[in-house]
């Protein structure tokens, strides 16, 4: 069986891809930590080391990671940026300390000469799942243990289990819920 090329890639255990793609790609870690990875074509490089007359090695990036969540993002509006200086051969970043169930997204930029950012790349929206810690103080779901009643009337409508044991077990919201509608009893 013969592998392809983006098969054989999945195989290395190094970082480093020279595929000659122009690509940023985030990823979600856990909750409170987004991965990014990238890297930029041959091609793309020469053409800003000669817009820009610098070498690769003198460029200043930086890969700045924004909070879009409930936005429509135009490139300067963001709820929270933050920005790491990157070395202009470097092709991952982890960001830790990000907040739980918020979009993000991603852009490389190198400064202008006038002192603004010129972008790069820019990556996909990943949204951050929720925090466990999160989960345990706003649970969606609430499981109630069922409350022991002792029933010492025998019913002809109890099992045969509720008759030997004499125990009826009954949900703890029983008398205010009837199935349609709540209440007050």
């Amino acid at each position: 069986m013969r592998l392809s090329r983006d098969q054989l890639d999945l195989l290395e255990y190094t970082w480093q891809r020279r595929r000659q793609r122009n690509r940023l790609v985030l990823l979600v870690k856990d909750a409170t930590t987004v991965f990014a990875y990238w890297e930029i074509a041959d091609v793309q490089r020469n053409l800003l080391c000669e817009h820009f007359s610098r070498s690769w090695s003198d460029f200043p990036l930086f890969l700045r990671l924004h909070d879009v969540t409930d936005l429509l993002f135009d490139g300067y509006h963001a709820n929270e940026t933050r920005s790491e200086s990157v070395h202009p051969e470097s092709d991952h970043w982890f960001f830790s300390n990000v907040s739980p169930t918020r979009h993000y997204l991603a852009d490389i930029c190198t400064q202008t000469p006038e002192g603004g950012l010129f972008a790069i790349l820019q990556s996909n929206v990943i949204q951050t799942p929720p925090s466990f810690a999160l989960l345990i103080e706003h649970p969606s779901v609430c499981f109630e243990p069922l409350r022991q009643e002792y029933d010492f009337a025998q019913s002809s409508q109890s099992s045969r289990f509720h008759e030997q044991s004499k125990v009826r077990l009954t949900a703890p919201f029983d008398r205010l819920f009837n199935g349609y509608t709540w209440t007050d009893q």
